[in-house]
Formats: structure tokens, sequence, C-alpha cells
């Protein structure tokens, strides 16, 4: 989601007032990076100065911004963790690459921006043990000392395996090669790097399924930095990154001539008497030398676990397709596995595995079919680019039932975007319109197939343009909060308990936009934070006013999204919000929705958990739409359930939702937990579920949502 919105030409290429503040007053970017890290930063050996992808990277840095020229400074650091602890001294003021998630960032003192780009990793492990993985936890990965951003890899990835530490990457490879240890993790981008020296210890590398982001760290603290690198990473586009990496992966794979030396070297003191026989010699062992290294390096060009190009060689076939027939009309198709994750958590990585491959096998057909090629990109994502079709609903059909056959029941959905064959566009410029057409159907349950044409053009421009206007449009509260009643209906007279906040835009020259267009939009790029901020802030406010004057605090419920519980500074936020208002922390109800329970579960129930312990009330909202397994459920840290709307529009017109509410109600009541019934709406509704034992109400029934000055009247009208 962060390239559709974010890494596009055009998109925030200004810099905001406070951003050139501060590069008026810094003058310049001091960047520390890791020396001896090709292709991606080295110091030169004869001149000192920066060499690698990172140094074209910065060239391009300077001249993207449209108002501003950025100067930036760098300093190699003879390991990833000097260069960090350069940051925190203050010597640089971001440090390259670092890769951490969020609460180790924020052990670490620092803040990730997002990734420059993303690379595949591979073990490196002894030809005689290349089922590296049927050991289970018995594994043991050389790590070089001083580079934190592996050891925070393992932890996150692999955290029963055992860490053994030495002093550079040929000190590791021979620990592995003599089995002190089991494997060296290296990324696809480093490979060529190592891959002679593997040969020469009998080492062969082995997909891990995993991948690492390469980003920069920023000191915590230093917002406006942040935010000035954000905005030249989303600026640079992919191919110009793919071209950076591609010069000095080559550059890097060249044979030297102590390579040659090494790699000779009992040939040379044996056979040096007969000169003829040896140049001979030497120039076959050579031949065979270069072979064997250049297959060693083309064994990481699939995805292990399917067999389908990976990212880097898919983008380097396609742009051969192009170069060699750019007459040849080829469409682009990208697909997504909705919600894998969630999927993975319910069924366990095996089955999520054995998705994976069912779905690759009938891709690799389907591309060959169609006189093409097919990759697989991070979890659940794939390419296919093939000649030019009329129609693809066979297609998606084909693959959907596929799926369906293979686990009828585990609810599989595809979504699937396609940029038709358009001239002298190039392939990631194809892949980058299919892939916002992929995103466009994310969470629908009609549109799974989206086609690329005028109109995805225009809904993309309309959502880019409200990306564009969200800072704009909270500093000229063109944002307001509506409040929607929650009544008790367990009594004979339904009695107000609480609001809901609701967001609601008045644009400036747009009008009123639809909730559903924005909400989504900004959940996926991650500025979803930055209205959240706004609205628990107002609805704080409004409730405080209140309290003033009727002496009545009305507990309200906000919403808090997925980037909301990965900030470091959430529990700081609210309190700060609390302070300022002198409200007490069951005033404001903390709604987060079960989908953000399903993905990286375990950090959002710890970050909830701590909440709860703060004093928070949590409401798990629409509950019913995600994946959620009862034992996950009965882990997972929340004070009530609200039930998706989805179940009670038919109630009265369906005995199988009817069973369905009762089956909701009765799983909360195990609990111990109240339930809120969203979107009532009319009588009936109301009392089947007052009968069936719910709680608590809210819907058109009583109120549609309500402007602060209406909501006023209805709620203190008796006072």
């Amino acid at each position: 989601m962060y390239e559709k919105y974010i890494r596009r030409v055009g998109a925030n290429a200004f810099m905001t007032p406070s951003e050139l503040e501060w590069l008026s007053a810094h003058q310049t970017i001091r960047v520390g990076y890791q020396d001896n890290y090709l292709a991606l930063c080295a110091a030169d050996e004869e001149t000192g100065e920066l060499t690698g992808f990172l140094k074209d990277y910065l060239i391009a840095a300077a001249d993207c911004m449209s108002n501003a020229k950025l100067s930036f400074e760098t300093t190699a650091y003879p390991t990833a963790e000097d260069a960090m602890n350069a940051l925190q001294a203050g010597e640089v003021d971001c440090v390259f690459p670092t890769n951490f998630s969020g609460y180790d960032a924020e052990m670490q003192g620092m803040v990730m921006t997002p990734p420059l780009l993303d690379t595949e990793m591979y073990a490196a492990v002894r030809f005689s043990d290349p089922n590296l993985f049927a050991k289970g936890d018995q594994v043991t990965a050389a790590v070089n000392r001083g580079n934190p951003n592996y050891e925070a890899f393992l932890n996150e990835h692999f955290p029963t395996w055992e860490s053994a530490y030495y002093n550079n990457s040929w000190e590791c490879l021979k620990a592995v090669s003599k089995g002190s240890a089991d494997c060296l993790l290296i990324s696809n981008y480093r490979f060529n790097s190592i891959a002679r020296e593997c040969e020469r210890l009998r080492l062969t590398p082995v997909s891990i399924g995993q991948e690492m982001d390469y980003c920069f760290g920023v000191k915590k603290g230093q917002t406006e930095l942040y935010s000035i690198l954000a905005k030249v990473i989303g600026m640079i586009p992919d191919s110009h990154v793919n071209a950076m990496l591609s010069r000095y992966i080559t550059e890097d794979a060249k044979l030297t001539p102590m390579d040659f030396v090494i790699d000779h070297l009992v040939l040379l003191t044996t056979m040096i008497g007969v000169v003829i026989f040896v140049i001979l010699m030497l120039l076959l062992q050579n031949m065979q030398a270069v072979r064997k290294a250049k297959n060693l390096i083309l064994a990481t060009e699939n995805d292990d676990l399917t067999g389908l190009y990976n990212r880097k060689f898919f983008f380097q076939y396609a742009d051969r397709i192009f170069r060699e027939h750019p007459e040849t009309p080829m469409d682009a198709i990208v697909l997504n596995i909705e919600q894998f994750h969630s999927i993975n958590a319910l069924n366990g990585r095996e089955f999520g595995d054995q998705v994976l491959k069912v779905l690759g096998e009938e891709i690799r057909q389907i591309a060959a079919e169609r006189k093409g090629i097919a990759g697989r990109f991070e979890a659940d994502r794939f390419d296919i680019y093939c000649l030019h079709a009329e129609e693809y609903k066979s297609v998606f059909d084909r693959l959907q039932t596929k799926l369906y056959e293979l686990a009828p029941n585990a609810n599989i959905r595809l979504r699937m975007g396609v940029m038709p064959w358009r001239e002298k566009l190039e392939p990631v410029q194809l892949f980058d319109r299919a892939r916002t057409a992929c995103n466009m159907a994310r969470g629908h349950y009609k549109e799974h197939l989206i086609i690329y044409d005028e109109k995805v053009s225009e809904r993309e421009s309309y959502e880019q343009r409200l990306v564009n206007d969200l800072r704009h449009a909270l500093d000229t509260n063109e944002f307001e909060v509506f409040y929607q009643p929650k009544y008790d209906i367990r009594s004979d007279t339904p009695r107000l308990v609480s609001a809901e906040a609701l967001v609601r835009w008045h644009h400036a020259e747009l009008g009123m936009i639809s909730p559903g267009d924005f909400i989504p939009l900004f959940e996926k790029n991650g500025q979803i934070s930055l209205l959240d901020q706004f609205v628990w802030s107002e609805a704080a406010r409004q409730t405080a006013v209140w309290r003033d004057q009727y002496g009545i605090t009305l507990p309200v419920s906000v919403n808090l999204s997925r980037v909301d519980v990965f900030d470091p500074k959430l529990a700081d936020t609210l309190e700060e919000i609390l302070a300022r208002n002198r409200l007490e922390h069951e005033t404001l109800k903390l709604e987060v929705t079960e989908s953000a329970y399903t993905e990286n579960a375990d950090q959002v129930i710890t970050v909830v958990d701590g909440l709860r312990k703060d004093g928070y009330e949590i409401e798990m909202d629409d509950f019913g739409s995600g994946y959620s397994s009862l034992n996950m459920l009965s882990s997972m840290p929340i004070d009530v359930l609200k039930m998706d709307r989805a179940f009670i529009q038919n109630i009265e017109h369906e005995e199988k939702d009817v069973q369905l509410v009762k089956l909701i109600l009765g799983i909360a009541e195990n609990l111990q937990v109240p339930v809120i019934a969203e979107g009532v709406e009319t009588e009936k509704q109301l009392q089947m579920l007052k009968q069936m034992g719910c709680a608590v109400v809210q819907g058109y029934y009583f109120s549609r949502p309500l402007c602060a000055q209406e909501f006023e009247k209805l709620a203190f009208q008796s006072i």
C-alpha cells in the first residue's frame, strides 16, 4: 500500500515549511553507513569515499524534491552497531542500513523510515546438509559481530535459533563449513560477494522464505527528518532502485586476480614446471570456476517455495522481453490472497505454504499457456507477464476454484488486478497500474477482479488528491467529529450510556467526502494516525465541554487503527489528551478492529493489554467480519464485543443470521463481556436483540451520527 499511494512520481514532491526550516538549520543530512557492505554501501579502498547502491541513491535523492535541494554528508563505520552508536552520540543524523520492528527500533532509540528496498533472505549451508530447517529448533546461525540488524531479524523470525558470533563474513562461512555453525544468513543483493567463498567451502544457498527491509534509521524524536526521508524514499521509483542495485551487483561479481590465485593455489604450486600444461589447466579451471560461481548465483533467482521467479529476476526478464519485442502486446497481472497473514495464523504456516505451492503451480501453467513468465513476491503476491488477452475472468475463476478445491472450508479469497498492454509502457509501469487495480479490490466482497481502465485511473487520481489534501484539511478544520449514541436496552426504557465518535470531511472543493472513501485509504497508506489523533483530541475536548456545562461525563468510543497500535508514543499521546481535558481513562473507550488482532497478533495483544492495565476499556470492533478463531479470542484482551452490522441486517428474515447472532452472544457470555450490536434500524431488530440478551445497541433506529450541537440536544435535552 505504501508503494501505491506514496512511492509515485509527483506524490509529496514538496517540502513543508517545517521541513524546509529543518533543512535550513542543518544544511546537510549526515548519513552514517556500514563499511564493506557491497552491493549496498562501502568506502572506496582508494579514495575513502562512499560507493555502492547508497551512493547512487543519495545522488538521486538530492534533486528529487520540487522546492528544495538536499545535501548529504556520509561517514563509514566498521559495523552497523558502530553507526547506530554514532547516531545516538549525535555524530550523524541517520544510519543505513537498518532493519528493526517498531518495538526493536524503540529499544534502540530509533524510528525506521519506509524501506528503500527489500530483499529475499537466504541461508548459506553445507552441500551435505541442505535440509537445514528439518532440524527444527536445533539451528545455530553464524552472525557478524556488531550487526544488530541480523540479530533482530533472527529474534523476530527464528526466535528459537541460537547465534554464534564471528568477526566477519569469512569467519562465519568457515564456521559453517567446519560444522561449528549451521548457516549464515545473507541477503539476495549481498550473495554475489560471497558466492566464490561458498564454492570453495562447499556451501550452497537455501531460501528461508523471509524478506528483509533496508531502511534509514532516524533518532527517536527527529520527526521532521523522518518526514523528509520518507518523502525522498517515496519519490525514487522501484525501476531506478533496481538499476542502481544491478550496477553494483554486477561489479561485485567480477573475478579478481586474488580470487583466481586462491582458487588455484594448489594447482599453481604443483604444476609450475610444466608451463604449457599449467597455462592450459589454468584456463580450463578458470572457466570451470566462473561457471560454478555463475551457477551458484543463479540458484538465487527462483522462489524456493513455488519455483517461480523472485522479484529481481522477474523484472529483469520482463524488461528483456520488452526491449527485445517492444511490438508484442503483453499484459500485467497482479494477484494477492485476502488477509493471508490471518489464514496463516489460524491454520498454521504449513497450511499457508501448501496454499502458496498450489496457487504457484497453477499460475506457472497459466503463464506457460499464455507465453509469459510468473513470479512470487513477498508472502502472497504473484505477478504474471503474458500475452495480451481480451478477458481475464476465466483466469481468476480458474485460480479461485483451485483454492476452493484445496480447502473448501477455509474461505480463501483472491483479488486480481490487470493492466492491459499499452504501447511504450515498460513492465514496471504496467505492473504499477496492475498493483493499483489489485489493491482497489482489497476488502471488496463483489469486485475481486479489477481491470485498470479510465475509471480506475480517475479513482486513483481522486484518492491521490485526498492523500495530498489531508494535512491541509486538518489545518483548516475541514474535518468534523460526529457522535452516534449507544443505548443500553436491558431495561424497559432504553438508556443512553455512551457514544461513538465518527469523523466527517467537508472538503473545501469536493464537498462532503464519504468516510468509505477516505478512511480505508488513509488506513492503507499509514496516514490514518493523523486523523485518529484529531478525532481523539476533538472527542475528548467536546466531552470535557459537556461535562463542564451539564455535570455529566458521557464516555465516547474512538477508533484505534493498526498504525496507532504500533506507534511507540501511543500511550503518551492518549495520556496527554486526557490530562489536557481533565478526563479519566474510562471516558475514552478504544475500539480495535478484529482484523488488527489477527495480523501481528502477539504485538497487538501486548500493546492492547498495556492499555487495559492503564485503565482504558477495549472494544473489539466489527467482530465476526475477520478471521479470529475461538482459541485466539480467548487470549485477546478485550472488554466489549461490537457485533458487525452485517449480522443484524437480515435477522428479521434469515434464520441463519439469527443463529449466528445467538452464537456470538453465547461466545460473549462465556467470555463474560457485553455485546454492542451495530446497525440496528428497525423496532423488530431491536426487540429480537433484546430477547436474545444483547446489552447495548446503536444504529439509525435511535439516531444517525449527529454533529456535536445536534447530539447535545438529544443527549442532554432533559437536563
